[in-house]
């Protein structure tokens, strides 16, 4: 406590400020669903955050800052249930302060899953952390995010297309009866190195659960007679 309130007394350093104007910061990721009435699988969305450059600071001895000086961001992941959507907050976060005032720049990239139908982001996408003094010698963060590496933005933006097929029955000639129910068989293969996660609906409202897909193909048949079309 004597040790404590000397100090007080002495003044706070640069850094003992630093660490109380030490902030969070949030981006946004934005998960979507094309074709309506589809139900988008579980996922989680994790980030990286890379050390790029600093420029406009230095050290106390006046020598420039360097990448091996700036702090470690950590940015929050983003997790789905299946059948939700939307957008959740990503907070960035760091544990060790910025020595100094300058601009930071760090590259974000997120990391590709292997859920079919979810298109990863795979922008270079920038953070960009400016750094400056505020009220006495407080260091005030403020944090610029620009999804296409380019133009400043919040949301990071995923897509889910779970994709659709038509079968249409067509019987022709004189002797075509077309009455009759033709049997159909349709097999699903799931893309190279994809994982299905989505349940699919069939016409008669069957449907092929994840927990179905044996060596990534499933097979299923119909019946349709003339001039019928199922989707």
């Amino acid at each position: 406590t004597v040790l404590l309130a000397l100090t007080l007394a002495l003044g706070m350093s640069v850094s003992a400020f630093a660490a109380d104007a030490a902030s969070t910061a949030t981006m946004q990721k934005n998960y979507k669903v094309t074709n309506g009435g589809t139900t988008t699988p579980a996922e989680a969305f994790t980030f990286t955050a890379k050390a790029v450059s600093v420029t406009d600071g230095t050290k106390t001895d006046g020598t420039p800052l360097t990448v091996a000086d700036m702090p470690a961001l950590t940015i929050s992941s983003a997790a789905y249930t299946e059948g939700q959507s939307g957008l959740k907050d990503l907070t960035i976060s760091h544990e060790k302060t910025f020595p100094n005032v300058g601009v930071y720049t760090y590259e974000v990239t997120e990391t590709a899953g292997t859920t079919a139908g979810v298109t990863y982001n795979t922008n270079n996408m920038k953070l960009v952390v400016t750094v400056a003094h505020g009220d006495g010698d407080a260091l005030v963060e403020t944090y610029n995010f620009y999804p296409d590496g380019t133009n400043k933005g919040t949301e990071i933006e995923n897509v889910y297309d779970a994709g659709s097929l038509t079968v249409t029955k067509e019987v022709t000639g004189q002797l075509g009866d077309k009455n009759k129910k033709f049997d159909i068989t349709v097999t699903f293969n799931a893309p190279a190195g994809k994982t299905v996660k989505s349940t699919i609906t069939l016409p008669d409202g069957s449907q092929i659960l994840p927990t179905e897909w044996k060596e990534d193909t499933v097979t299923k048949t119909i019946s349709l007679k003339d001039g019928e079309s199922v989707e």
